[in-house]
């Protein structure tokens, strides 16, 4: 288990340090699918996923610090200090930032409008009919600020993470105090990650 959790941080690095950064997607066009505002989003955009992913991290240091909702959380899920170190730390955060890129991936999805039409043309832009770019060339800044994408965010958070986590924790027979802790932070997560990936062009 411990190879494959560092074969996963190596992948995960290598490809957020080289495989997608700007200079590749400059040098290779074919690598970027979507152009946006002057950019090119997913996948070539990739420092943009990396950044909104690593969100997830920064803001789960301030959610569940103890003095935040970190001993909270604690009491509701019966986690003790002595075993959360004896957790694999290696395991845990690499594994955490992987799960988070993923969802960085399908974020441009819930809070890029501009992505339907990429969409629409099946993802082959060479295929796409000129009303595709004369698309773009009207619209595609609409709606493309941190506001917007963190107005998605917090929809997807209530709509999507709430639920998920509540159904899961109906079963598991958790408090709602552990519901609105966990969702609050996924949605907080979110709000964040929606103005990232959104306004930064």
């Amino acid at each position: 288990m411990r190879s494959l959790t560092i074969f996963f941080l190596v992948v995960t690095l290598v490809f957020s340090a080289d495989l997608y950064s700007s200079e590749k997607v400059e040098k290779n066009p074919s690598i970027a699918l979507v152009p946006l505002s002057g950019t090119y989003f997913i996948p070539g955009d990739f420092a943009t996923i990396n950044d909104a992913a690593f969100a997830t991290l920064v803001i789960g240091f301030v959610w569940y610090n103890p003095k935040v909702f970190g001993t909270i959380w604690m009491n509701e899920t019966g986690m003790t200090e002595e075993r959360a170190k004896q957790g694999n730390m290696l395991k845990i955060f690499g594994f955490t930032f992987l799960f988070s890129l993923m969802i960085s991936f399908a974020t441009p999805g819930l809070v890029i409008h501009q992505m339907g039409a990429f969409g629409m043309i099946g993802g082959d832009e060479a295929k796409a009919l000129p009303s595709y770019a004369a698309f773009l060339a009207d619209y595609g800044d609409k709606f493309r600020t941190f506001k917007h994408g963190a107005l998605h965010g917090l929809i997807s958070g209530l709509f999507i993470a709430l639920p998920i986590i509540g159904v899961n924790a109906m079963f598991d027979q958790k408090s709602w105090k552990y519901i609105f802790i966990t969702a609050g932070y996924w949605t907080v997560t979110l709000i964040v990650m929606g103005a990232i990936i959104c306004g930064w062009k």
